[in-house]
């Protein structure tokens, strides 16, 4: 799209952005300016070193300017100059604006911009019907209806037998999505309602013996527990620098963000899948009652996928979940909150609305902040 603006990529062989992927891109582009007939106004200079702006890039830079904008094309070098005090260019009277009288963060401005939303939300849903609300909910972050999801192609790729149980390792594959791995667990002995467990460390986190999911085996339940996008055997390997305050699957929130939608549209799609699949497995007669427990993060997509498909699910049973995407605003060093964001949500609706329009089939325990503790802690 750029071309045939003059264009100077410039790249650091060690840099945490693979150098590969660089020379790649160097490559198209100057196939691309040379169709277009000017294939001297892109090139690439790669410096040794890690991430930064080394001298080599900023000669690099001052003569790819002065060619291109001062029409100047000579070889100039880097001299020694002083480096001025940090007060000497200062251009507040204590160098940072947030010292200034009546400065405000842009911290400041989100909370009084959600301030004004959420009367704005309480009037919508004080206004509007259930089913109309919830129209606009599936607007605002293009969750599909159910029946408009295709049925998944289901492969059994193992099992594995315990005392009361057999557990069968299953991928769903869905037409027009990503494979699901999960774990279906199978009673001697079933009775009539289902679980799906959906947990924020993935299928096998409370799979162990003696665990959770054993102990709703013990009383008869045929259990799902699936891995959702970027959970478990699907979850992104490696190392990252913000660790600390986003989780490993942000790379792809921010994919799916490009793409027009979110993380949690995508998981609140595939939880309605694997409750439609539990809900007929083993069955041969009408669909039985799923039972929707969560842990952890994956709360906010569950919600979504509860509220708006009442009928596929008899109870919900959120643990650790999110108390509220409000709170995620009023929070200026939120933890993990990136997977769950919907562009534009906090004009129409927040998190406790959906809960709401669930009402006695809801169980939330022990919500947690945006800081990922306890409510109220």
């Amino acid at each position: 799209m750029r071309a045939t603006k003059p264009t100077l990529i410039m790249t650091a062989t060690d840099d945490y952005f693979d150098i590969g992927g660089a020379w790649q891109n160097y490559r198209q582009a100057k196939r691309l300016y040379g169709c277009l007939g000017f294939p001297e106004r892109v090139d690439m200079i790669e410096a040794a070193g890690q991430h930064g702006f080394p001298p080599a890039m900023r000669v690099a830079a001052a003569r790819w300017m002065r060619r291109w904008l001062l029409h100047i094309d000579d070889a100039i070098t880097e001299t020694e100059s002083p480096v001025a005090e940090d007060e000497a260019l200062w251009c507040t009277p204590r160098g940072e604006v947030m010292l200034l009288d009546g400065a405000r963060s842009v911290y400041d401005l989100n909370m009084e911009q959600e301030a004004k939303f959420a009367e704005e939300r309480k009037r919508f849903w004080s206004e509007t019907g259930r089913d109309e609300s919830l129209q606009e909910v599936r607007r605002v972050t293009g969750i599909r209806r159910l029946a408009d999801l295709p049925r998944p192609k289901v492969i059994k790729t193992g099992e594995v037998r315990r005392d009361t149980c057999r557990i069968d390792k299953l991928v769903l594959q869905p037409a027009d999505g990503l494979a699901i791995a999960a774990l279906l667990f199978v009673p001697d002995a079933p009775r009539g309602a289902v679980h799906l467990y959906l947990h924020a460390d993935g299928k096998q986190a409370d799979a162990a013996r003696g665990g959770p999911l054993e102990e709703l085996v013990a009383q008869g339940y045929v259990v799902l527990a699936p891995d959702l996008s970027g959970i478990g055997e699907t979850r992104p390997t490696g190392k990252h620098s913000y660790a600390q305050y986003l989780p490993p699957d942000w790379r792809e929130s921010t994919i799916a963000y490009l793409l027009g939608t979110s993380l949690l549209a995508m998981r609140a799609e595939e939880i309605q899948l694997c409750a439609r699949f539990v809900s007929e497995a083993r069955s041969t007669d009408a669909p039985r009652p799923v039972h929707l427990v969560s842990i952890g993060r994956v709360g906010p997509p569950a919600l979504h996928a509860a509220a708006l498909e009442r009928d596929l699910f008899a109870r919900v049973t959120l643990r650790n979940s999110l108390v509220s995407w409000a709170n995620v605003v009023q929070t200026p060093l939120s933890k993990n909150q990136f997977v769950n964001l919907v562009h534009g949500a906090l004009r129409r609706y927040d998190l406790p609305d959906l809960a709401g329009t669930l009402a006695e089939r809801i169980e939330i325990i022990e919500p947690l902040d945006a800081a990922d503790l306890p409510v109220g802690q």
